[in-house]
């Protein structure tokens, strides 16, 4: 069992070692020591902690006169991506109407006496104590996220915040080191988790309630996610200052390099996971990495051997290689042993044997029971979120390093004043102890009565056919981007931009633009006219959003329209330096959760093997030629301007001007296109067809009609002689006018399809 390291500050016991490691007071320090170039004349940090902070200082390539010369000349926080990729790009951050971190803009507007002020003015209501470490976090990145630390190598782009942030996590591992002797040639450890079997628990489960299910499992990883980094931080001695990236199942955290510590470290994952086998068997596993490291590494500058971004590598392969081999001979007998016996019951949404609640005729293991019911009693708005001791079929059950299950609990202040541990989503409360703020994407579609919807709703009131979206997208070589990203070959020394505060800023980016800001872009109403689609997408709803991807459900027009609109947003957060890729389809209402969601990871990886990636996939296999095109896969920007602002759009002119034509018309091209390329007759039969349409004066056409008709009739005989297969193969470009018609033609029919004549 791990031992839970005694409180690091009590006030019943202020012993001198007790003082001297007092991270609370550390932390507060370093932030002190790191504003005295924005206000000269604020308190100091404390003496007894310069040592510390020095090192951390000089290992980060800080020094006095770096912080003078930005005294002297203060910059805007450049972003963080005009150094990403390509290099282009001039953006800056910007603030909300609370200055509050934004987003980049192309001028700043960020006032930094009123940052120092709301800093000074906030700073009075916090306790400086280890149980409000967090608040004291918090609010420094409140105040600093948008502020530089300073200008280097024609650079601002790293914040004060992440910076402090950075040095604290340094000076901890140094504080440490003066009671602990650190590994001298190596005293750093970079520490990585990563769980494994995300997609498949959240997607596997039953239609019953099935959206209300998806997002409530989506919630529960990502609270569990946080809750075990903590843990793994109490273990260390450590604050969230040491956590360096969060997100999407994966955190990773710069320890101290003492023996005793990662031993700690390593048993509470042990004990994790012994939690997961009982509670999920062998469908969820909690793996680690872990590598020592030294100052050069760290520090700025380095070759590729003694850099970061070699390190990261490193430290991956050996979390994969965990994940190959994730269980010893007896935990594989302890799970095999767990198999249900012939005619024994299992749970109805993820099979497992143990543990089993019987009621209402349906099995459910009491994971799965105490989800439902959660999901049942929770307000999609609540924020307050409580680690409570002992068991409660309402709570959400945690893993325990110690012999006292705990669970979550939807609560409230008078809950949390008596909580182990707090977590404020979207929210913060610098009054409770022990409070983490997090950042998560609560996007949902409602009825006009506030009820949450449904499949069946979002099904019904979608445009046109009734069938749900299904889209999943994540960020297209992030892996690269960490190891790397910030690697600059045309310089003397690429690796000078390899800094672990600039890792800690690509994990900040993500997480606001996926966890943050996501329901802003999803909440303005400026619906796709084209596509027909709801404004403030209230017929879309997150599953899932952290790390760097993302999954959404919902009526299927307002769906996609969504999807443009998250990536028209993405490519301006990061000037088009870093690209996102999707997998788009539709599905009746009882579709298996689980087969929509292989068919649009199918579909989101199709789409990164095109050219540069940046693009979307959508619906699956529809052509009958294999060889030419399996599916509809375009880069983003094409989709956007041939299909649906060119093509879309010319097929609503002609049926505006001309509407007698109608679906079945338009069906009929559309399955004649499809069969272009193996039968000889097709390209006959639909000069036939189109000739058999073209409107008459005789019959009192216009004008208008006449040359509209015309225009498009010259269109398609075009389009249709070049999907012939020996065109198609030797221009890829013809071919893919050929297939952006044929989806234009596809989502038209789709958006006008009568609900008492649909067709799978």
């Amino acid at each position: 069992m791990v031992k839970k390291r005694p409180r690091l500050y009590n006030d019943s016991e202020k012993t001198e070692s007790a003082e001297k490691m007092d991270l609370s007071q550390l932390i507060l320090s370093t932030m002190l020591y790191q504003l005295k170039f924005l206000n000269p004349k604020g308190e100091k940090p404390e003496a007894r902690f310069e040592n510390a902070i020095r090192e951390a200082c000089k290992l980060s390539g800080i020094d006095e006169a770096a912080k003078e010369r930005m005294a002297r000349r203060p910059v805007c926080l450049e972003s963080f991506f005009n150094h990403v990729g390509n290099g282009k790009g001039t953006k800056v951050a910007i603030t909300d109407e609370d200055g509050l971190f934004a987003g980049y803009g192309d001028a700043s507007n960020v006032d930094i006496q009123r940052q120092v002020k709301k800093w000074n003015d906030g700073i009075k209501n916090i306790p400086v104590d280890e149980s409000h470490v967090n608040a004291l976090l918090d609010l420094f990145e409140d105040c600093f996220a948008v502020i530089p630390a300073f200008e280097e190598d024609g650079r601002a782009d790293v914040s004060l915040f992440t910076e402090t942030k950075v040095l604290a996590a340094l000076a901890s591992c140094f504080l440490i080191g003066e009671q602990f002797p650190l590994d001298e040639s190596n005293p750093f450890v970079l520490f990585t988790l990563d769980f494994s079997g995300i997609q498949s628990f959240i997607y596997t489960i039953t239609s019953s309630g099935a959206l209300r299910s998806l997002r409530t499992r989506s919630f529960y990883l990502s609270i569990m996610t946080e809750y075990i980094s903590d843990l793994v931080l109490e273990a260390s001695g450590l604050t969230r200052a040491n956590l360096i990236y969060s997100g999407g199942g994966r955190a990773q955290f710069l320890l101290p390099s003492v023996d005793s510590i990662i031993g700690d470290v390593t048993e509470t994952v042990a004990r994790v996971n012994e939690f997961l086998r009982s509670q999920f068997g062998a469908a969820l596993y909690l793996a680690y990495g872990w590598e020592k490291t030294s100052g050069a590494v760290l520090a700025v500058g380095g070759d590729r051997e003694f850099s970061l971004s070699n390190l990261f590598v490193n430290v991956s392969k050996k979390v994969i290689a965990n994940q190959l081999c994730r269980y010893s001979y007896a935990e594989l007998t302890e799970l095999n042993s767990a198999d249900a016996k012939e005619g024994e019951r299992e749970c109805s949404i993820c099979g497992n044997t143990n543990h089993l609640i019987v009621k209402e005729d349906r099995c459910l293991c009491s994971a799965c029971y105490a989800m439902e019911q959660f999901a049942a009693e929770m307000g999609e708005d609540h924020t307050c979120f409580c680690v409570v001791k002992g068991n409660s079929r309402n709570g959400l059950p945690l893993p325990s390093v110690d012999e006292t299950p705990r669970v979550l609990v939807a609560g409230n202040v008078e809950t949390a004043a008596k909580a182990e541990r707090t977590y404020m989503v979207n929210a913060s409360d610098e009054t409770l102890p022990d409070c983490v703020r997090i950042s998560l994407s609560r996007h949902q579609a409602k009825l006009e009565n506030g009820r949450q919807a449904t499949f069946e709703d979002l099904a019904r009131d979608s445009e046109g056919i009734r069938r749900l979206g299904v889209l999943r997208a994540d960020v297209d070589n992030l892996g690269v981007l960490f190891a790397e990203g910030f690697v600059q070959k045309e310089k003397r020394n690429p690796y000078s931009a390899c800094t672990l505060a600039r890792y800690s800023a690509l994990s900040f980016a993500m997480t606001w633009f996926f966890q943050r800001n996501l329901d802003h872009i999803l909440d303005q109403a400026d619906g796709a006219p084209t596509l027909q689609a709801k404004p403030n997408a209230q017929n879309v709803s997150v599953v899932y959003a952290g790390g760097d991807d993302v999954f959404l459900i919902g009526g299927w027009n307002d769906v996609l329209a969504a999807g443009l609109k998250i990536q028209e947003a993405f490519e301006k957060y990061t000037k088009g330096n870093v690209t996102l890729s999707a997998g788009f389809s539709v599905f009746g209402e009882h579709a298996p959760v689980p087969i929509m969601a292989d068919a649009t990871a199918e579909l989101e990886s199709d789409a990164k093997h095109l050219e540069g990636k940046n693009g979307i996939a959508l619906f699956g296999k529809v052509l009958a030629d294999a060889s030419m095109n399996d599916n509809y896969c375009y880069h983003w920007d094409y989709f956007r301007s041939s299909v649906v602002t060119e093509k879309i759009a010319l097929l609503e002119q002609l049926f505006n001007t001309l509407p007698d034509k109608g679906n079945s018309f338009l069906y009929h091209i559309l399955s004649l296109f499809r069969e272009m390329t193996s039968s000889p007759t097709a390209i006959s039969r639909l000069a036939y067809l189109l000739a058999r349409h073209v409107p008459s004066k005789n019959e009192g056409a216009t004008g208008e009609q006449i040359q509209a008709y015309k225009d498009f009739e010259n269109k398609v005989y075009t389009w249709a002689i070049w999907s012939r297969k020996e065109i198609g193969k030797n221009d890829p470009l013809k071919r893919q006018e050929v297939s952006a018609f044929e989806m234009a033609c596809l989502i038209y029919v789709y958006l006008h399809r009568e609900r008492d004549s649909e067709r799978a």
